[in-house]
């Protein structure tokens, strides 16, 4: 079992399981830690893109209609 403290893969996995825990609920921890980061890397990519930062500017928010 990865989340166990006697399992084969605590050494490669140590600090991440670490900030997880051990028991039940570890797996659900685990997961929520790793969707946590790679939210906030799509986050950084996404400021990264200057094209996508500055969208508010180049498209409006909705079209005047004249009556």
């Amino acid at each position: 079992m990865i989340l166990s403290r006697t399992g084969n893969n605590t050494l490669v996995l140590g600090n991440l399981i670490t900030a997880a825990g051990f028991g039940t609920g570890a797996g659900i921890a685990m997961l929520y830690v790793i969707c946590a980061v790679c939210m906030f890397l799509i986050g950084l990519i996404g400021f990264r893109v200057s094209s996508l930062r500055n969208l508010e500017k180049t498209i409006s928010d909705y079209d005047e209609v004249t009556v």
